[in-house]
């Protein structure tokens, strides 16, 4: 009798795990869904752009890599139009596009490494594809280190530099032979990466610090290993604080605008004033010096510059400066400030938090006073598009919302 209710019981058990195993479904997003979106890229047709719903509230078993159009209708006024989409694996960070605008390579922190997808098709009738092989949905992952999430592409190296949240680490892929071919080791904490051809320094900025590290690349002479050396430099803040959320390169030489969160240290008890700020700094001979703090309140999210020109040189009239857009997802808005007046011109109120926390912006400029402005509203999935103007008393003109 024992004998046989040992069998029953691995029958039934057996059956039990059996059972949930081909109950088991994964769970797929939608072609164009928008969900805890975290970066945007307009391609250089000026209509085509690119959304990465990145899945981080984990509601689907996948994000997705989605790309859209502007389109102009028939009454002159403009839309947003559905053009394809391909899934990624969950957990999505940040993207980086080649120059040629022929693949679009995507971290993700799930699976600590990142994946490619490929852009075909002619200006205006792209498509995305891959080129890997998959597992049934997703390309493979090459693998990093744990959690990768800024990256950029190296053009003159065919090379991509991600970068890590968790431990700081840098990793330099062969974007040809797809493969990691060395690391480096970073502060930890990398919230953004880019590239000064100025000086021809990578800068990073941290959630861990105040302060920015510089990255020395260099191709050895054997044409396979690289040269790194890294500077970590002070901006001379005025406070103790730290977290930079966002890092990005103004219109003039040498010049640098942070998202300074200026948290205070748990255990570092000091009196100074501990509002955020927007950083405007330089840098010359491997130093950092601010040049202007614009103090601001709440929490901050990411930034955006975009670069523009008013007026006429013959007239005597020309003006030249750059709108910097602001997330403030604490207080639903984003502040449109420009450094030239060293004012804010703008504040794009979003309501309470049922309707929108702004995080993530990218803004590119078509001409010299108008172009296009992306808002992920990222705890809500909500996406805005807006058109910017200069020469519109509005400056701010939304095309279409995406949720």
């Amino acid at each position: 009798m024992l004998k046989l209710l040992k069998k029953i019981f691995v029958f039934v058990l057996v059956s039990l795990l059996f059972s949930c195993n081909t109950d088991t479904k994964l769970v797929y997003p939608s072609e164009d869904v928008i969900n805890r979106v975290t970066d945007f890229y307009l391609l250089s047709d000026n209509e085509t752009f690119l959304i990465l719903s990145s899945d981080m509230n984990r509601r689907y078993d996948f994000g997705r890599l989605v790309m859209m159009k502007i389109a102009e209708n028939e009454d002159g006024k403009k839309s947003i139009k559905f053009v394809d989409s391909v899934l990624v694996p969950a957990i999505a960070g940040k993207m980086a596009v080649d120059d040629n605008e022929t693949t679009v390579y995507v971290t993700t922190r799930d699976d600590h490494g990142l994946v490619r997808v490929s852009i075909k098709g002619e200006p205006g009738e792209y498509r995305l594809d891959y080129d890997d092989d998959t597992d049934g949905n997703v390309p493979k992952v090459l693998g990093t280190k744990k959690e990768p999430y800024a990256v950029t592409w190296r053009e003159e190296d065919s090379v991509l530099l991600v970068t890590h949240l968790l431990n700081g680490e840098l990793s330099i892929v062969d974007g040809e032979k797809w493969e990691v071919i060395q690391n480096a080791k970073l502060k930890y904490g990398v919230t953004d990466i880019l590239f000064d051809d100025v000086s021809g320094y990578y800068m990073t900025s941290h959630r861990s610090s105040g302060n920015i590290t510089l990255i020395d690349i260099h191709r050895g002479l054997d044409n396979d290993e690289f040269s790194i050396t890294t500077r970590e430099v002070s901006l001379g803040l005025p406070t103790k604080g730290y977290d930079i959320r966002s890092l990005k390169k103004s219109r003039n030489e040498n010049v640098f605008y942070a998202a300074f969160q200026n948290l205070p240290d748990e255990d570092d008890d000091y009196e100074e004033d501990t509002a955020p700020q927007l950083v405007t700094f330089s840098l010359e001979n491997k130093k950092a010096s601010v040049i202007n703090n614009f103090p601001l309140n709440g929490d901050l999210g990411e930034i955006s510059v975009f670069p523009y020109k008013t007026g006429s040189e013959d007239e005597e009239t020309l003006f030249e400066s750059e709108l910097i857009f602001i997330a403030n997802p604490s207080e639903n808005r984003i502040w449109i400030y420009d450094p030239a007046r060293n004012q804010v011109l703008k504040e794009m109120s979003y309501g309470n938090d049922d309707e929108c926390e702004p995080y993530q912006v990218y803004s590119k400029a078509l001409n010299e006073t108008s172009g296009y402005l992306f808002v992920s509203c990222f705890s809500h999935d909500l996406v805005y598009v807006y058109e910017i103007d200069l020469l519109n008393d509005s400056l701010i003109t939304e095309i279409g919302a995406l949720k």
